[in-house]
């Protein structure tokens, strides 16, 4: 996701943990009924489910609250893929299986709070209070609107458009049409305890009569569209995008020094000889709808926005011109430089997300942006959010789209759309490169599942019941995995010693032990299980720094000449070998610098701290 927003998600907060079944118990023991005036009604929908799981759960909640059950699962689904996102918050800091909000515009979390009589924190961290918290807040926001609660499945329409906790009404428009979409069409899912939770398809027509009045009254578009969206294609670059470009006179820093509500600069404000010459994909960290919501409106987040936004079922919607600056990689240099691309999901939990329609409809978005640009086919080029590095010391860095975005199905695909075609490995000397199956192949058939995960760990010993490199409580900087389809130097080959089927590449690599302090060069024993692919070559070529006084080489986490010492991110030492997939002529002086691959991130050297024979 652009801005500040990022996840510090580890290896194991990435797998599934315990079984929510436990720690709800003590929950569903103390819950009392809440209910308030009106009639209460027992969900009747043709769901299937075994006692003691998830499912019993919204059954529960739909009980106690009158809601309808189905209508519970759909908005869960809409929300979380019936995920509780290992309980990270989401773009607009929702929580939970009902994404319960608490942000400047909406506070759904406390509300539940206080329906509850529960303290907020239980319904940001126990399955069944938030569930319970979900189905409270949408009985008591269906009564508010129509003063009982609705008879029929049909008639909660404009109670879901307000749970959407948009402030622009044509997004809540939308968000309730999805979710009947949803029980329209039915769905199951897989949670992450293996549980199958099914929703037939359902007889319903949504009651839209009193929606203009209760929602829409001031809006003369239509509903099926974002505020500031139009149904025209005119106006935008990407001839299938939906045109949602923000005016200037509402987010463009550029146009007036004063105008300090604002989320992007104006391609005026861009050099003219700054080339566009990569693209940053991202996840949201929520839906499409909660994504526009906050690009289109400043005055909610006003220092984030975004080029691209691809929706899970495909829809494209261009926000800003290509051209412009948007405030999207957390760094500048790569904000001046790249398009950025958002997509609907959460990291930890992409295999619920990643679906072939979105990957598609982004490759195709992608492979124009090639084409149009020159962009090379690779990972370097179409970098990961996660690969950008900080422009500087402490400050933080992000990890979307995560371990489950598959970079070789996706690159082939833009590959398949564009004239230019992928970067082809090099045979170089002591460097790997991974093509793991699981980066290639959706295990669950449309979409990936938990065994999609392309993390590779790097270990202190040659033994994976060594430590890790480095705790993964800074695993988003990149401390210690690499990531499908990028090359490393490597020094040293043993099998596993702690016997768990993996073969132990030693690679040069860096850690950030302390993130107010550069990174430090180390070496670690990459772990890399039977049946992944190695080839012994590189994407890029060997290059061995060198040490013009003496001291370590100094990294840079961006390919310009500064007099600070806090925007060097990192240090290596004379004679160290790493990866430089490119080399660039720095805006303005024209100044060569090398792109390494540093640590899972992305790094710079200048020429003149490479050894003069490994210069290319």
């Amino acid at each position: 996701m652009s801005g500040r927003r990022f996840t510090c998600a580890g290896e194991k907060a990435r797998w599934p943990r315990v079984l929510l079944f436990l720690a709800t118990c003590a929950m569903l023991l103390i819950g009392t009924l809440f209910l308030q005036s009106g009639v209460v009604l027992a969900a009747s929908t043709d769901t299937k489910q075994t006692a003691g799981t998830l499912h019993a759960l919204f059954t529960r909640a739909a009980q106690e609250s009158g809601v309808p059950e189905a209508l519970l699962l759909a908005i869960s689904y809409q929300e979380s893929r019936l995920s509780d996102n290992n309980w990270h918050p989401s773009i607009d800091g929702g929580y939970g299986y009902l994404h319960l909000v608490k942000n400047e515009r909406v506070n759904t979390l406390d509300k539940a709070a206080q329906l509850l009589k529960l303290p907020a924190d239980a319904l940001k961290r126990d399955a069944a209070a938030n569930i319970r918290g979900g189905a409270a807040v949408l009985r008591s926001q269906a009564i508010e609107l129509n003063g009982k609660l609705p008879t029929s499945l049909n008639d909660w329409y404009n109670t879901v458009a307000l749970y959407s906790g948009s402030n622009s009404r044509s997004i809540a428009a939308l968000y309730a049409d999805k979710v009947y979409e949803l029980l329209q069409k039915g769905f199951s899912v897989e949670t992450k305890s293996g549980e199958v939770i099914t929703v037939s398809p359902q007889q319903v027509q949504p009651n839209k009569q009193t929606f203009q009045a209760q929602v829409v009254s001031r809006m003369a578009q239509s509903p099926q569209l974002p505020a500031g969206c139009t149904n025209s294609h005119e106006g935008v670059e990407y001839p299938d995008a939906i045109n949602c470009i923000i005016p200037p006179e509402i987010g463009d820093c550029a146009r007036s020094s004063e105008h300090v509500i604002c989320n992007y600069d104006s391609s005026s404000s861009r050099p003219d000889d700054y080339p566009i010459d990569r693209v940053v994909i991202h996840d949201i960290e929520g839906s499409a709808a909660d994504a526009l919501n906050i690009f289109l409106n400043p005055k909610v987040e006003y220092d984030v926005s975004i080029h691209y936004v691809v929706g899970s079922d495909g829809t494209v919607y261009q926000v800003l011109h290509e051209r412009d600056t948007a405030y999207q990689a957390g760094n500048i240099w790569y904000n001046h430089h790249s398009i950025g691309i958002e997509h609907e999901g959460y990291a930890d939990t992409g295999y619920l997300w990643y679906n072939a329609t979105m990957y598609l409809a982004s490759a195709k978005l992608s492979a124009y942006l090639a084409d149009k640009y020159h962009i090379p086919i690779d990972t370097t080029h179409f970098v990961a959010h996660g690969a950008t590095p900080s422009p500087a010391i402490g400050l933080s860095n992000h990890d979307d789209p995560g371990a489950y975005w598959m970079w070789r199905y996706y690159l082939n695909a833009i590959d398949k759309y564009s004239k230019a075609r992928q970067t082809q490995l090099k045979l170089q000397p002591f460097t790997l490169t991974l093509f793991p199956e699981s980066s290639l192949k959706m295990y669950g058939g449309s979409k990936p599942t938990p065994a999609n995960f392309n993390y590779f760990y790097i270990y202190k010993e040659p033994d994976t019941n060594s430590p890790l490199i480095m705790d993964t409580q800074y695993a988003y900087q990149g401390n210690n995995n690499i990531d499908a389809l990028k090359s490393y130097v490597f020094t040293d080959i043993k099998r596993d010693q702690g016997h768990n089927g993996y073969m132990m590449y030693k690679i040069n690599f860096s850690v950030q032990p302390d993130p107010s302090k550069p990174a430090q060069f180390v070496q670690g024993w990459l772990a890399v299980p039977d049946g992944v692919k190695v080839e012994f070559g590189a994407f890029g070529r060997l290059v061995k720094l060198h040490s013009t006084d003496g001291n370590d080489v100094k990294i840079y986490g961006s390919p310009r000449t500064f007099s600070s010492s806090s925007y060097v991110i990192g240090n290596a030492p004379d004679g160290a070998l790493f990866v430089s997939p490119e080399k660039i002529a720095e805006d303005g002086s024209g100044r060569i610098w090398y792109m390494i691959n540093y640590n899972h991130r992305q790094a710079w050297v200048p020429v003149d701290e490479l050894a003069e024979a490994y210069r290319y």
